[in-house]
Parts: structure tokens; sequence; C-alpha cells
């Protein structure tokens, strides 16, 4: 049984893998017997491997003896889900350790991948994008965030940041990069689209959905309670301290009793005083 979020995701990734499940048939095989925070988090997981698949792998070939298309598809689904944890939030020496035990006891890639681990996490170092920093992201795909060639935005929540030359320098290559579409798609895109298109073509595809709330039942009236919070609950844990100044229609939806929030906000959500007031419970 999968013991820990972690776990999960690799589990669902190799049902993907080796069944060819879609993600919600992977999790929903996994799930019955795990709680449902942890099968959220996992969920979580296994959406960013399969949405940022190219930019992980391209790090892990930058310090990898063996290149991701040599690697058995067991090693190369852990150290995916090693790499996603680890810049969703994992301390380091989780990520590399807990990777490790994500392969059996006596698999002869352990070395490895404790050895690829170790490297990424001394190269990287990840950073929570600010919301002034997101919002011009998304508004001027030029912006240094994503050009500079030592930086590498994952979606608009995460920055990576490295002292070495890991990303391309040309800057259609790091969007190419940045999309993960194949390249016969990324070619044809080329032909009918204006570079400030093609960026934000590849950051589209990297910005995760929103996640949904819904309110119980007999809890309606409540919304607006929640609506009203909103603000000050949403508060970044960056040394800055900065606050959310304001929703706009970009941030938040309304759909009768559903709530549709970012991602990168959702966090806040889920640990503020109205969430755990008001009856609102997360919809797959």
């Amino acid at each position: 049984m999968a013991d820990s979020p972690r776990r999960l995701a690799f589990a669902i990734l190799r049902s993907f893998d080796t069944r060819r499940d879609n993600l919600d048939e992977a999790l929903n095989a996994q799930r019955q017997s795990v709680d449902p925070t942890s099968a959220g988090v996992a969920k979580g997981i296994c959406e960013d491997v399969l949405r940022h698949a190219a930019l992980i792998d391209h790090i892990i070939s930058m310090v990898s003896t063996v290149q991701p298309n040599k690697m058995q598809r067991v090693v190369l689904s852990a150290l995916r889900v090693g790499v996603t944890s680890f810049v969703r939030g994992d301390p380091a020496h989780a990520a590399v350790s807990e990777t490790v035990n994500l392969l059996k006891p006596k698999h002869d890639a352990r070395k490895l991948v404790n050895a690829v681990m170790r490297r990424i996490t001394e190269a990287l170092k990840i950073r929570i994008l600010s919301n002034e920093e997101a919002l011009e992201l998304r508004q001027n795909p030029f912006v240094s965030t994503l050009i500079d060639l030592k930086i590498m935005p994952w979606g608009d929540r995460f920055a990576i940041e490295t002292e070495f030359d890991y990303f391309p320098d040309k800057s259609e290559s790091r969007f190419e990069l940045l999309s993960g579409f194949p390249n016969p798609l990324w070619k044809k895109l080329r032909r009918i689209l204006l570079p400030e298109e093609l960026a934000q073509v590849a950051l589209a595809a990297t910005v995760a959905p929103r996640v949904w709330f819904r309110m119980r039942d007999g809890r309606q009236q409540d919304v607006e309670k929640v609506l009203a919070k909103y603000e000050s609950v949403l508060r970044l844990d960056d040394d800055s301290h900065e606050r959310f100044d304001g929703t706009s229609s970009a941030d938040l939806e309304m759909r009768g009793l559903a709530l549709g929030v970012k991602e990168r906000l959702a966090h806040h959500l889920l640990h503020s005083h109205p969430f755990k007031t008001v009856g609102l419970t997360v919809q797959d």
C-alpha cells in the first residue's frame, strides 16, 4: 500500500506507465485506503510530473551519467517524482533519501538515483514567485524570469535558479523546453506564431488548472464570508511578507456552490480560518 503522497504518486505513475491508465483511473486504483489529503497531494505531484516532464528530464540529463531516454521507466519515474517533490518544497535530504527508497532495496539503480538527486538538490535553488513576478510573467513573457539564462520558471508558481548553464541560451529553445510539446508540434507553432505568442503558449502549457472547492449543503450563505476574508487569507510565505492585494476574475471563479482558485493560492485557502469554519471541501 502506498504510505505517503510521494510513494502514492510513484505508484500512480507506474500504473500510468504500465497499464496505460489515465491519471484519474490510476489514482482511483490506489486511493481506496489512502486519506483524501494524501491523495490530493499525490495527484498534484503527478500532474506536475506530467506537465513539466520535458523540463525535469532536461535537468536530470545535465547531472546524470545515464540519459533519461536510456533509463528504465521505473528509475525515471522515481527521479521525476523526486525532482518534482523537491521543487514543491521538500527539504533536500528528504528529496534524496525518499526518492532512493522509491526503488526496491536491491535495485541496481539506487546509487545512480542517489547521485543524481544529490547533484540536483545541490545545484538548484527553488524560489516561490511573488504575486508581482507571477503577474509580470503572464503579462510579459520576456521578463528576466523567463530569459535569464540561470533561471527557469516552473509554471507561474516557482522559479528554478542555478549558478550553472543548465538551460538553453536561446529564448525560443527555452520556450520549447518549458512547453514540453513534441518537436514536430513546436515546429508547426513556430511557423504560425510570433515569438511573443510562442512564449504565451509555452507558459499556458505549464500553468496548473484551478483547484475547485465546494460548499457543503446548507452553507451557501457562507460563500460571501469566504470571499470577504479571501484577501486577508492569501499571504505569501516569503521573507517579504507581501499580501495578495485583491482578487480578480483571473484569480477566483464562482460557479454556483463551487469556488475555483489558482493552485498557487489554494494552499493558503486550505489552511485558512474560512476554510476550516464554513464547510468547504476540495472538489476533484
